[in-house]
């Protein structure tokens, strides 16, 4: 019986307790940045920024997307352990102060004919930034600031629903220079034939090649194309650590290209050791 009302009377001083340290009301955490940098195949790429108490032993987030890619969360710049139900993301902070949550998603986007919209239902505020020669349609808000920084389009936009609307300039990859070939010797007509219709195919298929090489390179921004030059000069391989090390990349964003650009079938990576060796792929018809 004594127990029992000794039980009654630690929990509510436990409770009491713990609202006294924490105020309702008080902040856990400041959302200090987000960016969202939309690609030209419709993915967007999410970084959030977060500055936590402390004394907290975990926050919870809302995300903008139910199905994050490469979701990554790092605490003080090293990785710590998280929970995701639907869009809800918990992290275990753990005294960490600084958090980076990073994550791509592929149903931010969709396309009717040339137009692409952006769909978002932001949380907190957001600074996007559009692929490179968009020109913006239409947005259903008007949104808190508007640049053009390098040929992309960026805005800041405030809590709330967006749409917005773009259209992106095709590509227009400089056709191959053909010259004239040396003069060769008078051979039969059946032979020539052969040797030219022989010829057509082989220049046929070297060109479709060379056009879609370059337009899948374009498709790929400046440091996706900086790792693939990387890859190219070690001879077709290279590990892992070594990218991070060679560019200066934090782990993250070197893990985080190198997903990307084997998910587009750039790079294969395969497990060595301890470690992740990159291959540079041949570029598939």
């Amino acid at each position: 019986m004594i127990l029992r009302k000794l039980r009654y009377l630690i929990v509510p001083i436990i409770i009491f307790s713990f609202i006294l340290k924490f105020p309702l009301g008080a902040s856990t955490y400041d959302v200090k940045e987000v960016k969202a940098f939309v690609y030209r195949d419709g993915y967007v790429h999410i970084t959030v920024k977060l500055e936590v108490n402390e004394t907290i032993p975990f926050v919870q987030i809302e995300i903008l997307t139910q199905k994050p890619e490469f979701l990554i969360v790092l605490g003080d710049s090293e990785l710590i352990d998280y929970e995701l139900n639907g869009r809800n993301l918990t992290i275990y902070t753990l005294g960490a102060t600084d958090i980076s949550v990073e994550y791509d998603a592929g149903d931010l986007t969709r396309k009717e004919g040339d137009v692409w919209t952006l769909i978002i239902n932001a949380p907190y505020h957001i600074l996007i930034t559009l692929p490179e020669n968009s020109s913006l349609i239409y947005f259903n808000n008007l949104p808190d600031e508007i640049k053009s920084i390098d040929g992309r389009t960026t805005l800041k936009i405030r809590p709330g629903y967006w749409e917005i609307s773009y259209i992106l300039a095709p590509f227009k990859p400089t056709p191959p220079i053909t010259r004239p070939g040396p003069a060769v010797p008078i051979i039969p007509t059946e032979a020539l034939l052969s040797s030219a219709i022989a010829i057509v195919i082989i220049a046929a298929i070297i060109i479709v090649l060379r056009r879609r090489r370059a337009l899948a390179l374009m498709e790929l921004d400046p440091r996706e194309r900086e790792v693939i030059n990387l890859i190219a000069s070690r001879g077709g391989r290279i590990m892992e650590a070594e990218v991070k090390k060679a560019l200066k990349l934090p782990k993250s964003t070197a893990w985080r290209i190198l997903r990307r650009l084997e998910r587009k079938g750039f790079v294969k990576i395969r497990k060595i050791g301890g470690q992740n060796q990159v291959e540079l792929l041949k570029f598939k018809l």
